[in-house]
């Protein structure tokens, strides 16, 4: 089983008020909670619980479904990626595509970094310190990212129609074609 977890918790006002261009220059993205969910082995944070007086979203939910594309992608040209946790320096979820099943573990980079987000080979130096061998189908990870991700753009579209037309959200747009 795999699913995808996540939660806008953002400035809904200014969302809901704010430009495209005004978004655009700003960074344009939006922030939120975000997990993934590998069989109950699960990275990231999400709760649905009312919110806490000063609670904030860390995550940037168009740049995670973005990922989550790009390893896609990857998985279908090599038969290998490990996508990097989004703000860790040595964390990495590595995905392995064997007759259309994922095997996924949580892996660590050891006396090394990387810049990438996506890696299309093995990394010798990866250790696995938590979870490993993980196996879930790929059609069902590719259909979840896409159903969650089509999720996503439709919450967008309530919010503010006019962020659909931003540059990372009309590119999301675009790559769900993809998968």
């Amino acid at each position: 089983m795999f699913e995808i977890r996540f939660r806008i918790v953002d400035d809904f006002i200014m969302l809901r008020q704010i430009e495209t261009n005004e978004f655009d220059m700003d960074g344009g993205d939006v922030e939120g909670f975000f997990s993934l969910n590998f069989n109950g082995n699960i990275e990231g944070y999400y709760h649905d619980n009312p919110l806490g007086e000063d609670e904030t979203g860390q995550e940037l939910l168009t740049l995670w479904f973005d990922l989550l594309i790009d390893t896609i992608i990857q998985l279908e040209k090599s038969k290998y990626a490990a996508l990097k946790i989004i703000e860790t320096f040595d964390s990495w979820i590595e995905f392995t595509l064997i007759d259309n099943k994922l095997n996924i573990s949580f892996a660590k980079l050891k006396d090394e970094l990387s810049n990438d987000y996506i890696i299309g080979e093995p990394k010798y130096s990866f250790v696995y310190p938590e979870w490993r061998n993980v196996e879930i189908s790929f059609n069902s990870f590719k259909q979840e990212v896409k159903d969650k991700a089509k999720g996503y753009l439709n919450i967008i579209r309530e919010l503010n129609p006019q962020l659909l037309n931003s540059r990372i959200i009309s590119k999301l747009a675009e790559r769900i074609k993809l998968v």
